[in-house]
């Protein structure tokens, strides 16, 4: 398999210690792949369709400015584009009327997802906000993992339920290659083989065919 060029936004290289065959690079022109790592909740007035700002989102300016425009950067060079927690939440705010779960509880560290290949695998979260793409057109966004009804609130900056169809813990959003996982698949990579196996997989499907995924 062809060596795999990853770039960390911040720097965090151990975000991508579960792919097979990278290279950490320095240099985002360098990379194939861009990960934006995990850390604070997004300014919801840097949404790309801004939102109001529930009391318990707690954001920094700075980094939302420095990665909108990596992010930006990412997808003219035509990158693969990896976000894993809160990068998974920052790539589903930046697309057009992508929004997220300003509060929810925080799930239980490990928590069983259902994917849309019917498996059922143990995850990784440490998180009080979610992908939100349901106000999104349906073929901009395809959720690959969730849960169903397992967290008691779903509140958006207004702190009124959003009454998510699932809780999306795996988005891909095709027509700009990014794919969110909303759990750490590096806090598990040596205790959940099932798991990491299948993450592989989809990272590596999605990355070498991504055509055959935009359906």
């Amino acid at each position: 398999m062809k060596e795999i060029k990853v770039y960390h936004v911040q720097g965090y290289s151990n975000y991508s210690c579960w792919i097979p065959n990278k290279k950490i690079v320095s240099n985002l022109d360098d990379a194939d792949v861009v990960v934006f790592e995990g850390g604070e909740d997004i300014d919801p007035n840097f949404y790309k369709n801004p939102q109001p700002k529930h009391r318990f989102t707690h954001h920094n300016t700075e980094r939302d400015i420095y990665e909108i425009a990596v992010y930006k950067k990412a997808l003219s060079k035509n990158k693969f584009i990896l976000g894993i927690c809160r990068g998974s939440q920052f790539i589903c705010s930046q697309q057009e009327n992508g929004m997220l779960v300003q509060h929810q509880p925080n799930p239980s560290f490990l928590h069983e997802i259902k994917t849309f290949d019917n498996k059922n695998l143990i995850i990784s979260s440490t998180h009080h906000q979610a992908m939100y793409p349901y106000k999104m057109n349906k073929e901009d966004y395809n959720i690959l993992a969730w849960t169903e009804n397992y967290l008691k609130f779903h509140e958006d900056g207004n702190e009124e339920e959003l009454n998510p169809e699932k809780e999306c813990e795996i988005v891909y959003f095709p027509k700009v290659k990014s794919l969110g996982i909303q759990g750490h698949p590096e806090m598990i990579v040596d205790k959940l083989p099932e798991t990491i196996n299948w993450l592989q997989k989809l990272f590596l499907d999605l990355y070498i065919n991504p055509e055959e995924n935009e359906k």
